[in-house]
């Protein structure tokens, strides 16, 4: 049961400020959450279109030869390894937001992607990976005759 005030709009009331909270708070509770949670990992983005998808990700420092893509039906799983930062023994760190170790996405796609035709580049830090869908998996168009 929600209660209503009826003080002015123009003068301070604790009460509609208190009724204004008990609103908010039931829609924060009632109401899914529209964010999603930070991955175990660097961030992607992904864009898809009719012929594939492409996945992008900052991955400043990574070390290639810990990197290893691999692409299974409809399934793309991509691992590494970003190096710790050393620092000699006179520094302390004040603040470590980028993360390092190992690391291990997996991206689901809508459609099977052709393994033999995908691509990845890694430059300046950013890693991109194209990942065409199959032929047969493509969207077609059927003609329609007239009888």
């Amino acid at each position: 049961m929600v209660c209503r005030t009826s003080v002015p709009a123009g003068l301070w009331s604790p009460f509609r400020d208190l009724v204004r909270l008990q609103g908010d708070l039931g829609r924060l509770f009632s109401e899914p959450l529209r964010t999603q949670k930070a991955p175990d990992g660097p961030a992607f983005n992904v864009w898809k279109s009719e012929n594939g998808a492409c996945v992008t990700a900052e991955l400043p420092g990574l070390d290639l030869e810990k990197l290893d893509i691999s692409i299974v039906g409809d399934t793309v799983t991509i691992l590494g390894q970003k190096a710790v930062e050393n620092y000699s023994e006179e520094t302390r760190v004040q603040r470590r937001e980028r993360a390092a170790g190992h690391f291990t996405r997996t991206l689901k796609f809508p459609f099977r992607v052709d393994s033999a035709r995908s691509e990845a580049t890694y430059n300046k830090g950013l890693l991109t990976v194209t990942l065409p869908s199959l032929e047969d998996d493509k969207r077609k168009q059927i003609p329609v005759k007239s009888a």
